[in-house]
Parts: structure tokens; C-alpha cells; sequence
């Protein structure tokens, strides 16, 4: 491992569940009685799960930061952090909330035996987001003393106040450090995305989204390009979106490193990236797509958190100073592995 690795220090912001896995045999038709083969339960949440495979990657050290009900949740806080504990994440930067009524936030999961499939419904039960306020104040003058090679990830779950958070980070962003945002919800407008990216170097774009907004984007290409969906190649409706966001992009004041990746997972298939350079007015410019086929999966065990497991394998080998393709690759690698297993642990980078 190099040096440069060796001192990197990677801090994610987001959200931590409670995960209640039912697995059954197969999944459930409407207003039918089963019974769970198996029931487990889990720390997860997006970040949470990036946070415990990246520091089985021997990337650097790794925190989260995000928010929990100060009450405790019944044992769920400690459950939580504990478990991030057992994989050497740092949480002491986490935010308590206050309300009786708020508890940890939770998901329900039906995973599929015959398929590998799940299922999620989940609950915030009442405790909100992290503050930016909290972030500025509390956080960013802490990571600006001691770390002075970051990556620093943001799970976009509420645009306004990540942007804020990206905002002031890129602002004082020291000349190592890179800053990374996912977005997730197929529900936030182009526009919303659009100040996302504006502060960050590396984005990580969900196929939902894709699906939901290329049409905005793209107008009327979009019904031809919607059929483009299963080839992995440089016309695919991943890339075309990619690239009509990289042209109404601007970053106002942009610090650090003028390129940019943008990275799109598109399951089974493969996963796309973007990557660019800024030039001095903050538009992305000069762009060239990246393409990565998927690991090949014999049966597919849990699938549960394997877009968290290739994000955190993206992020590591971009920090490792790999190129763009080969980061894709190792996310697809990694990810494969994921799925053909039970859980998270013993996951590792293929060797460079």
C-alpha cells in the first residue's frame, strides 16, 4: 500500500438503519401468509454499509457522520455504532437528536431465496437528517485540523441541505482532499442534481434516477435512447444523461481538482462513468465515457447493499490513484463478490 493511501482519511455523511432481514423461499404474492426460512438483523443505511466494506479495503481510516435519537432507540444506537465499531469506524462526530417520539431509523427486508432479490420499506421514525448547521459548526474545522488528505462522501438524501454541506465543504477544502455525492432518489429534479454536482469531483448517479429524469434531460432522444438500456456501450441512455447533466453544469468557485467522474451502476449489465475536466467558467467540458461489464455471479446469495458495496470499491480505488476504468471494474468485481455472499465481511480490492 502506498504511502498516499496509507494517510488518507475517508468520512461519510448519511444515514445508519436498523435492518430486519426476512428471507423466504420466494417472494410473497399480495395478501398471502408466509413463514421467514431465516431472520436477521443488521446494521444498514447507505453510508453505514459504504463506511464497514471500505475499511475492509485498506484504503485508509474511516468515519461516519450522521445523526441518531439521543434517547437511544432502545439499544438500537448502540447496536449501530457498535457494529461500525467492529469494522474500525470512527463515529465519535455523530449528531444526537432530542424527542421521546424519535427512534432509530429502520428497515424491513424481504429477500428472496429463489432469486437474490430484496425488497425494503423503511421508516426515518421521526429523527430528521443531519444539520448542515451541525456539519459547518461542529465537523468541517474538525476534518480541516487533522486531515489533510480527505475523501469526503455525501449520501444526497435531501438536496437543499447536502448542497449547503457540499457548498462549504468545497469551500474550504484543503489542496488533497476530494469530495464525492450520491444520488440516489429518482425523485430529485435535474436542477436539484445540477447544484449537487456543482462542488463535487466524484458523483455517483442510481439507474433509478436515469430512468426517472433522462426524459427531462434529453427530451425527445430519450424514447430512442430508453431502448438502449441493455448494451453496455458508449450510446447508452446512462451516458447520454450523464453528459446532457455535464452540459448544463457549472461549478461557481471551484477549488481542487477541475476534473470530475461521474458514475452510474446499471446492476446486472455493468456500471458507466463520466469523466471530464472544468474549465475556468466551471462547465464540464471535454468528456469521455468510461464502461465496466459485471462480475460474473453464479447464484446471487444477498444482494442486499451491493450498490453501497461498489460505491465504497469506486471510492477506494480512486483514491488509490487508479484510473476511471479500472476503479469501474474493481466496483463491479467487489460488488459481484458481495452479492454471492451472506453479509459484508472479507471483501477486498482485486490486486492493481
Amino acid at each position: 500500500m502506498s504511502d498516499s493511501r496509507a494517510k488518507c482519511h475517508f468520512a461519510l455523511v448519511g444515514g445508519v438503519y436498523i435492518d430486519e432481514i426476512h428471507e423466504v423461499a420466494a417472494y410473497p404474492s399480495e395478501d398471502s401468509a408466509i413463514r421467514a426460512a431465516s431472520v436477521q438483523r443488521r446494521r444498514g443505511g447507505n453510508v453505514g454499509n459504504s463506511a464497514a466494506v471500505l475499511s475492509q479495503l485498506d484504503a485508509g481510516s474511516v468515519e461516519w457522520v450522521g445523526v441518531v435519537p439521543a434517547n437511544g432507540g432502545d439499544g438500537a444506537v448502540a447496536f449501530a455504532l457498535d457494529s461500525l465499531h467492529a469494522y474500525n469506524v470512527r463515529t465519535e462526530r455523530h449528531e444526537r437528536v432530542q424527542g421521546e417520539a424519535i427512534g432509530m431509523p429502520t428497515s424491513m427486508i424481504l429477500s428472496s431465496r429463489a432469486t437474490g432479490s430484496r425488497t425494503i420499506v423503511s421508516s426515518r421514525r421521526g429523527l430528521r437528517e443531519l444539520c448542515a448547521e451541525y456539519f459547518s459548526r461542529e465537523v468541517l474545522p474538525a476534518l480541516v485540523r487533522e486531515h489533510p488528505v480527505l475523501w469526503l462522501h455525501f449520501e444526497g438524501r435531501e438536496p437543499g441541505s447536502v448542497a449547503r454541506m457540499v457548498a462549504e465543504a468545497d469551500r474550504a477544502r484543503l489542496a488533497a482532499w476530494r469530495l464525492s455525492v450520491e444520488v440516489e432518489k429518482p425523485t430529485f429534479t435535474p436542477e436539484a442534481v445540477l447544484t449537487l454536482l456543482a462542488g463535487a469531483d466524484v458523483a455517483f448517479v442510481s439507474r433509478e434516477w436515469v430512468l426517472r429524469n433522462a426524459a427531462a434531460l434529453l427530451g425527445g432522444e430519450a424514447a430512442s435512447r430508453q431502448r438502449q438500456t441493455e448494451r453496455l456501450d458508449d450510446c447508452h441512455l446512462a451516458i447520454a444523461t450523464l453528459r446532457a447533466l455535464a452540459g448544463r453544469s457549472l461549478a461557481a468557485a471551484k477549488r481542487g481538482s477541475a476534473g470530475v467522474t461521474w458514475v452510474c451502476a446499471w446492476g446486472a449489465l455493468g456500471a458507466f462513468a463520466l469523466t471530464g475536466v472544468r474549465d475556468e467558467g466551471g462547465r464540464v467540458v471535454e468528456t469521455c465515457a468510461v464502461l465496466a461489464a459485471a462480475s460474473a455471479v453464479e447464484r446471487v446469495v444477498d444482494s442486499v447493499g451491493a450498490g453501497d458495496t461498489f460505491n465504497a470499491a469506486v471510492i477506494a480505488s480512486l483514491a488509490a490513484g487508479v484510473g476511471a476504468g479500472e476503479a469501474l471494474r474493481a466496483g463491479c468485481l467487489v460488488a459481484g463478490r458481495k452479492v454471492a455472499q451472506a453479509g459484508f465481511d472479507g471483501l477486498t480490492l482485486p490486486p492493481s
